[in-house]
This record gives C-alpha cells, sequence and structure tokens, in this order.
C-alpha cells in the first residue's frame, strides 16, 4: 500500500478444497492500519483464475478477464 498501488484482487477458499476458479478485482478506496489491515474495495471487474503461481498467504496467480465486461 506504500508503494501505491490500489488495486487488489479477491479470490475465495472452496470449502471443498482449493479456490473457486472466478475472483474480482477492487480498488483500495480506504484502508487504516492498527493491530489489523481494515480494507474498503470497490468492485471492478469479475476475473478468472488460470494458475496460481505463489501458495503463500498473499496469493499471485495469472488470470484472464476474457468474457467479463
Amino acid at each position: 500500500l506504500k508503494e501505491g498501488h490500489r488495486l487488489m484482487g479477491l479470490i475465495q477458499i472452496n470449502p471443498e478444497g482449493g479456490y473457486f476458479k472466478t475472483g474480482c478485482v477492487g480498488k483500495i478506496v480506504s484502508f487504516q492500519e492498527g493491530p489489523y489491515f481494515y480494507i474498503t474495495l470497490k468492485g471492478i471487474c469479475r476475473f478468472d483464475i488460470s494458475d496460481i503461481i505463489d501458495d503463500g498467504s498473499l496469493k499471485k496467480a495469472k488470470v484472464t478477464y476474457d468474457g467479463y465486461k
């Protein structure tokens, strides 16, 4: 957040294992630091995950926006 990045992609864990295929990218409109981060996002566009390339606590993934306006 300190570097000026204002977009964040969100994906959900699938209770049956892995992650749901579709996520959403949102623009960070506000955040508050403290013992926890409180982040408010404004949804921009859905995406489909083609590959998760880093499965650490913060995921990195290859995504496609094909099929979504």
